[in-house]
């Protein structure tokens, strides 16, 4: 597996290929506390926002996935550091949020990580998300919309007590 970085004005492209596999994540370089950010593809366009003001406004090194597989890879890869943090959009059809959230407490490098499982207040299936959540060992649930300034002082608050 290779992983090539081209900067493109202060952002950072991360494209594993193996095999004719090819994914290209966000990586922006900023800031003290990286960020990984992990929302559906389809979803990506209502909450660049939010990811734009983490990074620009509120100062976080932020990493982008749009799908778990992807998420796993980067968090298992030697040569990748691990983020301070995690934010896990809980909302799509075919994304597993809960599963993916199982799966980083399940590691034994990555149980430590604080995360943040987001979800929106039009989802239908709200009321199951969040306990979900935080039964697959999300460090907090919350809804969008969201300040993004309360948000970045919850997760500055988990990095600080992890």
């Amino acid at each position: 597996m290779v992983a090539s970085y081209v900067p493109v004005v202060g952002i950072t492209l991360l494209t594993p290929e193996p095999e004719g596999f090819l994914h290209m994540s966000i990586m922006i370089e900023n800031g003290r506390h990286q960020l990984m950010v992990v929302v559906p593809e389809r979803l990506l366009p209502h909450y660049l926002p939010m990811v734009r003001a983490l990074t620009e406004d509120e100062g976080f090194g932020t990493v982008v996935q749009s799908r778990a597989k992807d998420a796993l890879w980067h968090l298992a890869a030697d040569h990748l550091p691990l983020p301070h943090a995690i934010l896990v959009v809980e909302y799509d059809h075919g994304f597993d949020g809960a599963a993916l959230i199982g799966a980083i407490r399940n590691r034994a490098h990555t149980r430590h990580l604080p995360i943040v499982a987001l979800s929106s207040d039009c989802d239908p299936c709200i009321p199951e998300r969040g306990p979900r959540a935080l039964r697959h060992g999300a460090s907090e649930f919350h809804r969008v919309p969201i300040d993004t300034a309360t948000l970045a002082g919850r997760i500055r608050d988990l990095i600080t007590a992890a």
